[in-house]
């Protein structure tokens, strides 16, 4: 099995470059479920700002990429994905295991980050 050093070194980038869209995502879920929004409604708006936050970064550094219509449209794709399931893992989290809300969404932002870099990677950025 050959590394792809060039692909791990791109990985890495779009973790840090993600981790301050997450930032904004976490920092955005919190304040908004403490002015009584909903943990699952605050999820959607908060992963949206961090999914913006993101395409604009790691489109530019990350990938290399101008922004582009069709890119925008499937990164927002993957987003919604990430959405979808980032809000299962919530509920489930805060509804099964009665976890609270900040630890159930801490747990699913690595889950979802690695989901949507491999969509990202194969699928908006591809070459």
């Amino acid at each position: 099995m050959t590394i792809n050093y060039g692909q791990v070194f791109q990985f890495f980038r779009y973790v840090f470059l993600g981790g301050i869209g997450a930032a904004i995502d976490l920092i955005s879920f919190y304040f908004l479920i403490k002015v009584f929004i909903s943990p699952l409604v605050a999820n959607v708006v908060s992963t949206m700002l961090g999914v913006l936050t993101s395409y604009l970064l790691n489109s530019r550094f990350t990938f290399k990429s101008r922004y582009h219509v069709n890119q925008i449209l499937s990164f927002i794709g993957v987003g919604a994905l990430g959405i979808i399931l980032s809000t299962l893992i919530v509920w489930a989290g805060v509804n099964l295991i009665s976890a609270t809300n900040l630890f159930s969404k801490v747990i699913s932002m690595p889950i979802v980050a690695l989901f949507q870099f491999s969509l990202n990677n194969h699928f908006t950025f591809k070459k």
